[in-house]
């Protein structure tokens, strides 16, 4: 929980959906600015803010928007891997875990992927079965 002035508010994060601007992000940084508007207007006049740790905040305001942006970038990065990945697979035979929990592997051939924004790619097999990317064990060329 954070306060200043009169000012509140809780800080949250989107982890459930990868790749995706949560809304609490721009909530932060307007949060941000908030505070700071709040800092400088209720400031003693007496004893101003140090303008460099008004330009300090600044740089770690922008520092924190460009961390974010790079972290969005490497999150469209994944996902665009997984589907070039996940495409290249269509046509062979991959071995995945028992869904059932046997200590056997059980094989299929790729016939199509399923992609989801917020989730790794899911094979379609040939017989039907769908089998998450990452379940995947082996991967091998269709004879």
């Amino acid at each position: 929980m954070t306060s200043v002035a009169g000012i509140t508010g809780t800080t949250t994060t989107n982890a459930q959906t990868p790749g995706v601007v949560s809304k609490s992000s721009s909530e932060d940084k307007d949060m941000f600015l908030k505070l700071l508007v709040a800092q400088m207007k209720h400031q003693n006049p007496m004893q101003p803010t140090d303008p460099t740790a008004f330009l300090t905040q600044s740089a770690q305001f922008t520092m924190i928007e460009k961390l974010d942006e790079l972290a969005q970038q490497g999150q469209a990065k994944i996902i665009n891997d997984e589907i070039g990945t996940s495409a290249s697979l269509i046509g062979k035979t991959i071995t995945y875990p028992d869904p059932e929990g046997s200590s056997e592997s059980l094989t299929g051939v790729v016939e199509s992927v399923i992609l989801d924004p917020v989730k790794p790619p899911i094979f379609k097999l040939t017989d039907g079965t769908e089998v998450a990317m990452r379940s995947v064990t082996k991967v091998t060329n269709t004879p």
